[in-house]
């Protein structure tokens, strides 16, 4: 099996409200090189002359007209792209993701293209922690924090602000959100397989058609995770 290689990123930045700074979460990203450009003919050269393995347009519907002429370039040079924004635009060809709701599933889409996952919070920072203690998370429940093994986790399902644990026999809310937990979960196990699931992928009992079944629970799942996980299934 080939190693994954690392990634060059480009990031075209179009979007300016202050609601959000999806700037500065990419500069965190753990990739090779990453180009951050807020002009298209600034961007137009980074594909001229930098080595780019994927682009990245941050982009709004007000924006439509300059994503569009970005995506062009990228097909002349073929590049990968994928458009990340949280309203209604969408371009033809092109991967969308939402920027609060996806940011795992972009990690996968990376994989599939043949690089290493380039986001830190599930590798760096879960090597770091390891020996601090080690495989399990702490939540906390009546006053107390209750240890919780990684391997016992079989799914985590979004509610609103809320995060309900699943393991075997009990389930634990707590107030979080996905991207948090991708921080404390070896992504080697768990996936978002959902924009209200995550899943530990050792407790997969049976695979259907819009769905996977754990714990007799029958878990949504998009097509992109159905093909990534059926083309990994050992017959």
């Amino acid at each position: 099996m080939n190693k994954q290689k690392g990634i060059n990123i480009l990031l075209l930045e179009l979007v300016s409200e202050d609601h959000f700074d999806f700037e500065s979460m990419v500069k965190d990203l753990n990739c090779d090189q990453l180009f951050i450009k807020n002009a298209l003919e600034e961007f137009n050269e980074s594909l001229l002359y930098e080595p780019i393995d994927l682009v990245l347009i941050h982009a709004s519907l007000a924006q439509n007209i300059l994503a569009n002429k970005a995506v062009s370039s990228c097909n002349a040079h073929q590049i990968p792209i994928a458009l990340i924004t949280d309203n209604e635009l969408e371009i033809a060809g092109v991967k969308r993701f939402s920027v609060k709701e996806e940011i795992d599933q972009l990690q996968q889409f990376v994989e599939k293209l043949g690089f290493k996952s380039f986001s830190i919070s599930r590798h760096t920072l879960y090597e770091k922690d390891e020996n601090l203690i080690e495989y399990s998370i702490f939540v906390k429940s009546n006053q107390q924090y209750k240890r919780i093994l990684f391997k016992d986790i079989l799914f985590i399902k979004s509610d609103h602000v809320y995060l309900e644990i699943h393991t075997q026999n009990e389930r634990y809310i707590v107030r979080a959100s996905f991207m948090e937990y991708a921080d404390k979960l070896p992504s080697k196990n768990f996936y978002r397989v959902h924009k209200s699931f995550m899943i530990n992928v050792e407790h997969i009992e049976l695979i259907n058609q819009n769905d996977v079944v754990i714990n007799k629970v029958h878990i949504p799942i998009s097509r992109e995770f159905k093909a990534f996980i059926t083309k990994s299934i050992k017959t």
